[in-house]
């Protein structure tokens, strides 16, 4: 059962998502009892590309969902 949702919203902030990540996973919350929902409001691709190789390449056992929509903020 999930007792938090961890929910991120960010637009072209792959360093920084990655050091909030890391910090993540060192945290001793069970895996199965958190997940991750990362926001991306309308990041150009390629930002959007680095992260998907960087949740793929470092943080792949991390329970984490993408998504990307158009930019809907200023």
């Amino acid at each position: 059962m999930l007792a938090l949702s961890l929910i991120i919203p960010t637009h072209r902030r792959v360093a920084a998502l990655t050091a909030l990540l890391d910090s993540i996973v060192r945290q001793t919350l069970e895996r199965g009892r958190y997940e991750v929902l990362i926001v991306d409001d309308g990041s150009p691709a390629d930002d959007h590309a680095a992260l998907a190789a960087v949740l793929a390449r470092r943080f792949a056992e991390l329970p984490v969902t993408c998504w990307r929509q158009e930019q809907a903020g200023p």
